[in-house]
């Protein structure tokens, strides 16, 4: 199993492109069989190294490449595989898992505990908050606003999952 880190940049203008950041996207092991795509809303401002994402997608394991090839498809070269890593995941308890990394790499230094949060979710918006030293510039999120308004303005940007190839209907 192996943990994706990649971003995908983010331009304004329509004559003039202009870089205005990244959106921060990983693949995160849970089991042998199960992957969770998750979105980076940012570094909590009173707890360093810890920080809130969203969940874009809960998967098989097997669909991974697939969803990667995917992302590269649509986004073209705005959208980059910066890192993958060996990675084992152990199930701390219901909501907690804890994801330890084989080597630390350039952006994933160390292991990672990843926590779901049922306060900041919704029915729609899964919240879950990831520890760990992570290196890459991170917008700043107050834990006391309302996560679930950054995670729809993240998922809006991304667009429908379902314009990919590997969701899409057989004929």
């Amino acid at each position: 199993m192996e943990i994706y880190y990649c971003v995908l940049k983010n331009y304004k203008g329509k004559f003039e492109k202009t870089h205005k950041g990244n959106t921060h996207l990983f693949f995160v092991p849970l089991t042998n069989n199960e992957y969770l795509y998750l979105g980076l809303l940012g570094e909590l401002i009173d707890q360093p190294k810890i920080f809130a994402t969203q969940l874009i997608l809960r998967s098989d394991a097997s669909l991974v490449d697939p969803l990667i090839d995917g992302e590269e498809e649509h986004f073209g070269d705005r959208f980059l595989v910066l890192e993958f890593l060996e990675a084992t995941t152990h199930q701390v308890n219901e909501t907690m898992y804890y994801i330890k990394v084989k080597k630390g790499g350039s952006y994933i230094k160390s292991d990672l505990k990843l926590a779901y949060s049922p306060e900041h979710s919704s029915d729609k918006q899964k919240i879950y908050f990831m520890n760990g030293e992570l290196n890459f510039e991170a917008d700043d999120v107050d834990p006391t606003r309302d996560l679930r308004m950054l995670a729809v303005k993240q998922m809006a940007f991304m667009g429908d999952l379902n314009r990919l190839s590997v969701f899409k209907k057989k004929k």
